[in-house]
């Protein structure tokens, strides 16, 4: 039987002990993660005695509460601790479809419960479980050649959280592409994942000790996702962003770890990802409300 919880009724203890024992176990389900991303509050289905749960966030908005996915939240869906049958799975998502869900995003292993035909996004992510050499063996002609000649560059890497992203050059940046609320939202999740010790921060310097690149990676149950990256339009030197993820990927070569580019749809940004050799996962996107979409001046995440 599946359980129906808000986020004020759930059995923390027991949803947490959950999670974290699923095959398929996504840091953005944490209970204190979606508190973050979704201050509007969330529900979670929940199969018998916590054996499979699902988060389902919302947002409220002029009397209505819609199903959204959180920005810095890329797949939530359904985390069994065993592989369930098609039956409970189409029963945990006859409950989403009561809702009015404008966005949600399944993770990749609940992919192949769905038929061919729903809508599906794509995610790059590349196996670590090899030496860098094979690793770089597998980059693309002109990716290596990039790096190559990067190497010549006089720069600096430096791994250390530096607080608040709210002001100064970074806050200038990262206001272009963020609503205010959304960059409010990015700064505590940092902290937080700061306090949990599952994040890295990697900032890359040119020549002059001018940051040109920001990089922010979680660290979670042996993936390393990509979270945020920001490059610094005015003092960027080009490829930068290429030479820190080439760092990463040497840093942790060797290790059964998956880094996880988180995305993406864009075709330049896809064909970057997988020019490191990264292959395609998907994830399927589930939609059943689309009438808010015509209030240009509501934003929705």
């Amino acid at each position: 039987m599946i359980y129906k919880y808000t986020h004020k009724t759930i059995d923390k203890t027991k949803y947490s002990v959950c999670l974290h024992q699923c095959l398929n176990y996504r840091i953005y389900a944490e209970l204190w993660y979606l508190s973050i991303v979704s201050p509007d509050g969330y529900d979670v289905l929940v199969l018998n005695d916590y054996e499979a749960v699902m988060p389902i966030p919302y947002q409220k908005k002029l009397g209505f509460k819609f199903v959204i996915q959180p920005i810095f939240c890329q797949q939530l869906g359904i985390f069994y601790k065993e592989n369930i049958s098609v039956e409970i799975f189409n029963l945990f998502l006859s409950f989403l479809t009561k809702y009015k869900v404008r966005s949600y995003c399944f993770n990749e292993e609940n992919t192949p419960y769905f038929p061919s035909d729903y809508l599906k996004r794509d995610n790059q992510v590349l196996n670590l479980d090899c030496d860098y050499l094979t690793l770089l063996n597998n980059y693309n002609t002109n990716k290596k050649r990039v790096l190559k000649n990067y190497l010549l560059s006089n720069i600096k890497i430096e791994e250390k959280y530096t607080g608040s992203i709210v002001t100064g050059l970074l806050g200038k940046n990262l206001n272009r592409i963020l609503l205010a609320s959304q960059l409010n939202i990015l700064n505590t999740l940092l902290q937080e994942l700061d306090r949990k010790k599952v994040l890295k921060q990697y900032t890359l310097f040119n020549k002059e000790n001018i940051p040109i690149v920001y990089l922010w990676l979680i660290f979670s149950k042996g993936r390393i996702i990509n979270l945020l990256s920001v490059r610094i339009k005015e003092s960027e030197i080009k490829n930068s962003y290429a030479y820190l993820i080439d760092t990463v990927i040497k840093n942790y070569s060797n290790q059964k770890l998956i880094f996880d580019f988180e995305g993406s749809m864009i075709v330049g940004i896809a064909n970057f990802n997988k020019s490191f050799g990264a292959t395609t996962n998907h994830y399927v996107f589930y939609r059943n409300f689309k009438w808010f979409d015509k209030f240009k001046n509501i934003n929705i995440i």
